[in-house]
């Protein structure tokens, strides 16, 4: 083969990294953007038009990477890194500006009086334990909820409960929290004084709701049928039943595909030595037996008429657990008393 046939099929398959349009693309190098403003021919047809686009495409992305190596470059654990310059297309934002947020009393209160945040420490030494505890969460420093004994006051009713008024107490501070909470969101004008009224309204009517319709749907299926004969109400929601219900495998299946997936995993466990028998299930139903309450052979009417027939037949008078001979009849009745 010629060299110079080879050079052309080379620069055929692969084309030069320099692009005789490059003064054509406008560049925006921050923003990794490269435009090609020049009009497309469309009369030569949707073939051509489409190879057009190819050699646009693969210009635009040559003469991007080619202004890439000229920027600054330093070398990094991943690789050779380039600096990028800084964006010159004003892109369109997705969401808004975000408003400036209204400052809070504490906030204003604090600035005023020239008060700084400082992060507390998370560990706190409690003197009860003589140990660093968590400010706040699991094991906290001065726990109420772990004190076993509190003190009377003087001044209190002696026969009064000290951990129910404790825990009153904690209830009114957490709701004293939460209205100084909303308050300041309303006066920072995050919330409407209409809407904080229409909010804790709103608030307590879901959780009446709630509690209502979860009671609703205990009751409804409290029957025998679970609900399902009873007679419906118009308009009323249907109510999913919760729970788990029997999951039956079917009889016959076209491939059969259920039955060998069983089967195969029951294979599996005994492979890994696993048991395939519900060993708390035989052991109460082997209980059972031997008891002869009902679940158990012999158990149940069923069970005791058989019995009673079988003792009737052999001469016996055996009960309501299995007949005998007349011997075993006095033994246990002998038993009994």
């Amino acid at each position: 083969m010629d060299v110079s046939e080879a050079l052309s099929q080379f620069n055929q398959k692969y084309k030069s990294a320099e692009v005789a349009r490059s003064g054509e693309i406008d560049l925006d190098v921050g923003n990794l953007l490269a435009y090609d403003a020049a009009p497309l021919d469309f009369a030569r047809g949707e073939d051509a038009l489409s190879v057009q686009l190819a050699d646009r495409s693969r210009e635009c992305v040559q003469v991007l990477f080619n202004a890439i190596w000229e920027l600054p470059t330093q070398r990094s654990e991943v690789g050779i890194i380039a600096t990028l310059p800084r964006p010159t297309t004003a892109l369109p934002r997705e969401k808004p500006v975000p408003a400036i947020r209204a400052e809070t009393k504490w906030e204003k209160f604090a600035k005023e009086k020239g008060i700084v945040k400082r992060k507390r420490e998370r560990m706190v030494w409690d003197e009860t334990h003589k140990e660093y505890r968590p400010r706040f969460g699991y094991k906290r420093v001065d726990d109420e909820k772990k004190n076993w004994i509190l003190p009377v006051p003087q001044s209190a009713n002696p026969y009064e409960d000290q951990f129910a008024k404790q825990q009153e107490a904690r209830k009114e501070r957490v709701e004293a929290n939460t209205k100084r909470q909303l308050r300041n969101l309303t006066s920072a004008g995050v919330l409407k004084p209409e809407e904080l009224i229409a909010g804790n309204a709103a608030t307590k009517r879901a959780v009446k709701k709630e509690r209502l319709v979860k009671e609703i749907s205990v009751s409804k299926t409290a029957t025998a049928s679970y609900g399902r004969f009873d007679k419906a109400i118009a308009a009323e929601p249907k109510i999913k039943a919760a729970g788990k219900r029997r999951q039956f495998t079917a009889v016959a299946t076209k491939d059969g595909s259920a039955e060998k997936d069983k089967q195969l995993g029951i294979l599996g466990k005994l492979e890994r030595g696993e048991s395939v028998l519900d060993v708390k299930k035989a052991v109460g139903q082997h209980i059972q037996r031997k008891q002869g309450t009902p679940g158990g052979v012999g158990g149940g009417k069923a069970g005791a008429t058989k019995a009673g027939k079988a003792g009737k037949s052999s001469g016996g008078s055996g009960g309501g657990g299995g007949g005998g001979t007349q011997k075993q009849g006095k033994k246990r009745r002998s038993k009994k008393q």
